[in-house]
């Protein structure tokens, strides 16, 4: 069993990879009128399972087909893709009540077939020659796009916020380019209080159907810099693979960003010019113009208590904090962020305490003079 690759061919890979709603979505669609590039379809997350699975070893080690439905359902997208292929259309959308929705002309049943029978071929899987089969059989399924495949010098592929999937292409990969889009925490969180469900997505609906303090509770701020801490690291390992793009500057200055991109890549810009697209086709301007303009405003999405919260979450003094907001209290504050009554009760009950030691010491000031 090896996890190394053999094929050449996978040199061609490029992951984009950043925390949930920091823009990789517009980084993608600004990419795909490169004419060298083939880009997933979907958020695929497929090489994120291949780099979190725990069973993984058993897969490889076996060639077990089951083994490897089962881990792409769990741990990545790769059904979701059948699901829009079964419909047809995609949604894409930039705000609550702003959506796009361009053909999928994808053929997942000749995908999947393609697929199972390249593993059945295989006396050895490894898990780089295994990704790369899955993105180069993409580019095949869309006839109607895509006329000469071959044509496509490099894949694109997707991923989630988890570093894993950094890692194991840096490592596995030994040409691949890395793109780590970032974003501030607060802006992050903002966007993903603002969006919907998508409907067609079935895991959308349970990512995205929590409020402010759900996301607060979860930690989700001590998740966002810890893994920026890491991908600094990525950095630094690997100096020259790994680029990381601010999400308002690449909204603020797309051109200049989207060249640097182009550059770090090796690939042409578009001939037509910058634009976004999904598949080749280019969206409505009114949606470009949202997309890389107004979803960079999230001044209202949050509430100014709200704000204040995010920042003692990302480490800020509490004390500086509490005195500039006299609406936002300790107790207040500690009392959202627990989870549990029997918690929430234990810190009522300090606060009393320490109130009536307070009231206590000033009393005997007062009466010792």
């Amino acid at each position: 069993m090896s996890r190394s690759h053999t094929d050449k061919s996978i040199a061609r890979l490029i992951y984009v990879d950043g925390y949930n709603a920091c823009g990789k979505s517009i980084l993608l669609g600004l990419l795909d009128g490169s004419p060298q590039t083939f880009i997933a379809p979907i958020q695929d997350s497929i090489i994120n399972a291949f780099a979190d699975c725990p069973y993984l070893e058993s897969i490889l080690e076996n060639r077990d087909l089951a083994l490897m439905r089962k881990m792409l359902i769990e741990y990545s997208n790769f059904y979701i893709i059948e699901q829009y292929s079964a419909k047809g259309r995609i949604r894409h959308e930039c705000s609550r009540s702003d959506f796009w929705y361009p053909d999928f002309n994808f053929d997942f049943q000749a995908f999947e077939t393609a697929l199972l029978s390249y593993l059945r071929s295989r006396n050895v899987w490894t898990v780089a020659e295994t990704i790369m089969k899955i993105y180069s059989l993409m580019p095949v399924s869309w006839p109607a796009c895509y006329l000469n495949p071959s044509d496509c010098s490099k894949y694109v592929a997707w991923g989630l916020s988890s570093t894993g999937g950094i890692s194991l292409v840096l490592s596995e990969f030994t040409d691949a380019r890395v793109i780590s889009m970032r974003r501030s925490a607060i802006d992050i969180l903002a966007s993903r209080l603002s969006r919907s469900p998508n409907p067609d997505n079935y895991r959308s609906k349970y990512r995205l159907s929590t409020g402010f303090w759900d996301y607060i509770n979860s930690n989700i701020i001590s998740q966002i810099q810890k893994r920026d801490s890491v991908v600094d690291q990525l950095k630094q390992q690997y100096p020259g693979r790994l680029k990381i793009v601010e999400f308002d500057e690449l909204i603020n200055n797309t051109s200049t960003i989207m060249e640097d991109v182009y550059g770090f890549l090796s690939i042409d810009p578009p001939p037509s010019g910058i634009n976004y697209s999904f598949n080749g086709n280019q969206a409505p301007p009114a949606f470009q113009n949202k997309a890389l303009a107004a979803i960079n405003d999230t001044s209202s999405l949050l509430s100014p208590s709200e704000r204040l919260v995010v920042e003692l979450e990302s480490g800020c003094n509490i004390l500086p904090v509490l005195r500039s907001h006299p609406n936002l209290t300790l107790k207040w504050y500690l009392m959202r962020r627990v989870k549990n009554r029997s918690s929430r009760a234990i810190i009522n009950y300090i606060i009393r305490v320490y109130h009536a030691i307070i009231r206590k010491l000033k009393w005997n000031s007062e009466c010792a003079m």
